[in-house]
């Protein structure tokens, strides 16, 4: 089951449940500014053992949905570079790569690049 938590005008927090379980999350956050009211920043989180399962894709879907009621024409997230699972995801549902973020996170003392996606709806 897929839910949203929180909803306002240009950022939603959407759930996804098995059995009653928290299993994942996507949370959009849409700028404050005039500027940039148009744009929302998203950061996805799903439970390892639930990888693979379609619970992504769901969740980008109730994005859409959501996203068309909404002032917002630009998704935009950043992914570990060697994330290829994600990767694939977020192309699979619009995303593009647009740059990378060097040395962007430190885990176990090696760095890892980010890479910077976005979804533009014109």
């Amino acid at each position: 089951m897929v839910s949203h938590f929180i909803r306002s005008e240009n950022s939603t927090i959407i759930l996804a449940e098995v059995d009653d379980q928290l299993v994942g999350h996507i949370t959009v956050v849409g700028g404050n500014t005039n500027r940039i009211k148009h744009r929302a920043h998203i950061v996805v989180g799903i439970l390892e053992r639930f990888s693979g399962q379609g619970i992504g894709r769901k969740l980008f879907e109730q994005v859409e949905r959501w996203r068309e009621t909404t002032c917002v024409t630009r998704l935009e997230l950043t992914v570990m570079a060697n994330n290829e699972r994600a990767i694939g995801l977020y192309k699979k549902v619009g995303f593009q790569v647009e740059g990378i973020k060097e040395h962007s996170i430190k885990i176990n003392n090696e760095y890892i690049d980010e890479s910077y996606m976005a979804k533009v709806y014109k």
